[in-house]
């Protein structure tokens, strides 16, 4: 394999299959459970590189690998779903988000001290973030694995072979959480993707997410935040009543990722369109929009660089619009979205910003395009 590598010849079909999936079974019998332990064993850590040097090999010919995904998807949704936080880990979440709702971080710093086993984040500094060959946790592995191979078949290949039971959507939401906030996890931005990727399968459930929600706060609770895309502001329309509920709170978790430089702003993005586009999400996407309008006329004003303040907006508004209904996007607050958005579609220096501007205003000018239907649509058949 490695000379066929060194060739830099195309392959013809996928002949490390068996290769990966005894890897995939080493990884699930030696991979520790625990979410937090770090994997220090150099046979592990072999097999990753080995796995890597693989994806990478297959990168342009993903055909080859998509026939054997029935056999490469189950051990490694099995790797993700054993290293998941448990519901003491969730536990720990709640705390940490009803910090974060009282303007505090006390009790959050106690529960992310509780759930690392006793240790506070604010001894010492971690500078692994910065060293690519540092020691990963075994939820980082595992994500990982995950990742590499989104990266090779692609994300919509890998989702539809995560689970999608209603069981998972409070526990991966919350490890999400405790991944977003905890400062020591910042460099595994891959555990980040990978749980933003399986809650955009999870928010299409035919089923409320307020019923699903085990832990609903009273009353409008909204984030402190740092940067206009961190959270979506709690405002409330005529006779709309608001409270902190589980879609709430993915919304607010999901935009503030928006900002994140890594392949997690564009998961991010997409989950973002999947939930504002469900059929009871009409005051979620009205508040949104609200939101993206008020980010983009302030950051015009600001000397910020535009790419990380509100790169991710924009594509989470131009993925919303691709998703969606036509009908569901002619109101007031789209109108007034579109109209912030046409100076930066025109006049915006950086070419990503430019680019996502552009392809939104595209799409809000087919949802405000006057419809005309065919005659032979009206027509009487008989």
């Amino acid at each position: 394999m490695e000379d066929d590598h060194a060739a830099g010849s195309a392959p013809s079909f996928f002949a490390e299959h068996a290769v990966v999936v005894e890897m995939l079974t080493r990884f699930g019998d030696r991979l520790p459970k625990n979410p937090n332990t770090l994997v220090d064993d150099v046979g592990l850590r072999s097999d990753l590189r080995r796995f890597e040097s693989i994806c990478t090999y297959y990168q342009e010919t993903p055909q080859l690998i998509k026939p054997h995904m029935a056999t490469i998807m189950p051990p490694l949704v099995a790797l993700l779903l054993d290293r998941l936080p448990s519901a003491e880990a969730a536990t720990a979440a709640v705390a940490l988000w009803e910090g974060e709702q009282g303007g505090g971080h006390g009790g959050g710093v106690e529960a992310l001290a509780s759930f690392r086993g006793g240790v506070s984040a604010r001894l010492g500094a971690n500078y692994d973030q910065y060293d690519e060959d540092a020691v990963r946790s075994s939820l980082h592995v595992a994500s990982r694995l995950v990742y590499l191979m989104a990266k090779v078949v692609g994300y919509k290949t890998v989702s539809t072979h995560l689970p999608n039971e209603v069981k998972h959507v409070e526990r991966v939401f919350y490890s999400l959480l405790l991944w977003r906030r905890d400062p020591e996890k910042h460099r595994e931005w891959e555990v980040r993707y990978c749980l933003l990727m399986w809650l955009g399968t999870l928010v299409l459930v035919p089923f409320s997410l307020e019923i699903i929600d085990s832990l609903v706060s009273v009353g409008p609770q909204p984030l402190s935040t740092t940067s206009p895309s961190a959270a979506v502001a709690p405002s409330t329309h005529a006779g709309e009543k608001h409270h902190d509920g589980l879609s709430d709170k993915i919304l607010a978790a999901a935009t503030a990722l928006l900002d994140d430089p890594s392949k997690c702003r564009e998961a991010a993005a997409l989950l973002i369109g999947r939930l504002l586009t469900r059929p009871d999400a009409q005051a979620l996407r009205r508040r949104f929009l609200d939101h993206a309008a008020a980010n983009v006329q302030s950051a015009l004003a600001s000397k910020l660089s535009p790419h990380v303040q509100w790169g991710g907006v924009l594509l989470a508004v131009a993925t919303m619009l691709k998703l969606g209904k036509r009908e569901e996007f002619v109101t007031t607050q789209t109108a007034a979205f579109a109209g912030a958005l046409s100076p930066v579609a025109l006049s915006s220096p950086d070419a990503y910003v430019c680019k996502t501007a552009v392809k939104a205003v595209q799409r809000l000018g087919l949802v405000f395009l006057p419809q005309a239907l065919s005659q032979w649509r009206t027509a009487v058949a008989w």
